[in-house]
């Protein structure tokens, strides 16, 4: 009898033991499609996720020499110019605008794996255009120094369409103007004469556009594209004495490099 019950017993354990090794998933089983998605469930979960970004980008052409300054920018594809990852992006990450979250600036909806809906509504994809409602509550005097700001209201450039057409006599009369000749001026000007984050966040149109460094807020941006883009094939010691040098040949004045 004490034998048939330990048989017994026995049985029902190992049913138990198999019935848990057949049904619960293995650590090394590949991951289900809900899991997937789980990972890219949010704006830093796709933005970090390469091959995601890869395979839900939309393609683009690359750009076209429209005879304007400097000729076509350099085309960076549409993933590479919004991955967020490398040294840049862990100090963005401890940077007071990592910690915001990112649906404070760029607005749209967190929390989802759809692109679609993750961009809809109002979402903003380039927060500087909007400073008076994203910058201004934390930067007041940059936010009113952009606004007699030469670099980016290119008030030069404004002013040459607005005499050669007749079109006014201040800079304040340049919505006088066509459509084609402000088109002109945004694809052509305004690639250079743009808002802060086009370059201190991304690069301005006329260097590609996208990220320059994970998302860090660069102080010294110039520096920072100059390295990237020019500069990549010099041995880097060589490069960081040449900037200490350089340094010191061109002072710049505090607000140039603060943000």
């Amino acid at each position: 009898m004490n034998k048939l019950l330990t048989n017994l017993l026995l049985l029902v354990a190992l049913t138990f033991i198999f019935s848990i090794g057949c049904s619960e998933k293995k650590v090394t089983d590949p991951p289900t499609g809900d899991e997937s998605l789980a990972k890219v469930s949010s704006c830093v979960g796709c933005h970090t996720n390469y091959e995601h970004l890869k395979a839900n980008h939309t393609p683009e052409e690359p750009p076209e020499d429209t005879g304007g300054c400097g000729g076509a920018p350099p085309f960076h594809q549409p993933y590479d110019r919004v991955y967020l990852s490398g040294a840049g992006y862990e100090a963005f990450k401890n940077d007071i605008h990592g910690k915001l979250g990112c649906v404070t600036c760029h607005n749209g909806v967190e929390g989802t794996s759809d692109r679609a809906i993750a961009h809809s509504g109002d979402f903003i994809k380039e927060p500087s255009h909007h400073t008076e409602e994203k910058c201004a509550s934390c930067h007041p005097n940059i936010v009113a120094r952009t606004k007699n700001s030469i670099h980016e209201q290119g008030w030069g450039q404004k002013m040459s369409l607005i005499k050669r057409g007749g079109y006014g006599t201040e800079p304040e009369d340049f919505p006088n103007c066509p459509k084609d000749m402000k088109e002109g001026y945004n694809n052509n000007c305004f690639t250079c004469h743009a808002t802060c984050g086009e370059c201190h966040v991304i690069r301005p149109k006329i260097d590609g556009g996208g990220l320059i460094n994970g998302h860090a807020f660069s102080k010294n941006p110039i520096w920072q594209m100059f390295v990237q883009n020019v500069m990549l094939a010099v041995d880097g010691t060589l490069m960081q004495e040449l900037q200490v040098e350089l340094n010191q040949m061109f002072i710049l004045p505090s607000w140039a490099t603060h943000v």
